[in-house]
């Protein structure tokens, strides 16, 4: 037990597991229990939720441990890993941008599809430009903090949705962790990497969007949130449509969720591997 416990590999890997989890459990939460449209809560003591909440924390304390036995090869990091996980990242700015534009028409959503749209750009820069000039790329990676946390902001201000709804507190935590997240990957393209911090931020950005980055594009799909309708009838200013700028906010999470846990995936794995040669 000791060695499992031991092994960052087994550790992340059970996290992630974990997350996975727990997205599958808030999913049927939002299918099962959610009193919308009207109370946009749900119903009390409701066990999908309660376990699903105790499944990120679980998710979160095996993500903790496999940072606290990251091998020294790991803690050796100089480029970003796995530059293919920022193609999900990419597509899912790429996706809340548009969705956005569409559900959202202030100067606020306005400023947040611009920095949505460099936010990908950054990503797609993270694939195509040499790690020599990984610090030229960190220049425009300051584009999803950014962009996070105005579109918190955005939630924050928003009266149409109660403060302490699931959805609203779900993706403005999710958008906080993912701000975060961002930090540590500018850390390594400025060559000041923290790879014990990267996983730690890397498993509790997956943790927490677990709670909102899938269970809400699957319910806005299903059609379990009501006043939500389609992409399509979406008048240009949709005051009284909520949920569409919460979904952009959730495929934000899901494409850096995927990203994250690739990245620390990739890290923890190719260190170990060096570690037995």
């Amino acid at each position: 037990m000791r060695s499992l416990l031991g092994n960052p590999r087994i550790s992340i890997r059970i996290s992630l597991l974990c997350s996975g989890l727990t997205a599958i459990l808030q999913a049927l939460a939002y299918a099962l229990s959610y009193e919308g449209p009207n109370v946009n809560y749900f119903i009390p003591n409701a066990l999908f939720p309660f376990l699903a909440t105790i499944l990120m924390f679980v998710a979160i304390g095996f993500g903790a441990l496999a940072a606290f036995t990251v091998s020294p090869k790991a803690q050796a990091l100089k480029a970003l890993p796995c530059k293919a996980a920022s193609i999900p990242a990419a597509v899912g700015f790429v996706a809340g941008a548009a969705i956005l534009l569409l559900s959202n028409n202030t100067t606020p959503a306005r400023i947040a599809v611009a920095l949505l749209l460099v936010s990908a750009a950054y990503h797609v820069a993270v694939l195509a430009v040499p790690e020599r000039h990984a610090a030229w790329v960190a220049l425009i990676g300051f584009a999803p903090i950014i962009a996070c946390v105005l579109i918190s902001g955005i939630y924050y201000f928003d009266n149409t949705l109660e403060m302490n709804a699931p959805v609203k507190v779900s993706v403005m935590m999710g958008l906080l962790c993912a701000t975060v997240y961002y930090t540590g990957e500018l850390r390594i393209l400025l060559e000041k990497p923290m790879p014990k911090t990267f996983v730690i931020l890397s498993s509790l950005t997956v943790a927490v969007c677990s709670l909102s980055a899938l269970p809400l594009p699957i319910g806005f799909l299903t059609g379990h949130f009501d006043r939500v309708g389609t992409l399509t009838s979406l008048p240009p200013l949709a005051s009284t449509h909520e949920y569409p700028i919460y979904l952009a906010g959730a495929t934000i999470l899901l494409g850096t969720a995927v990203c994250a846990a690739l990245r620390c995936l990739y890290l923890l794995s190719k260190a170990s591997s060096e570690e037995t040669e």
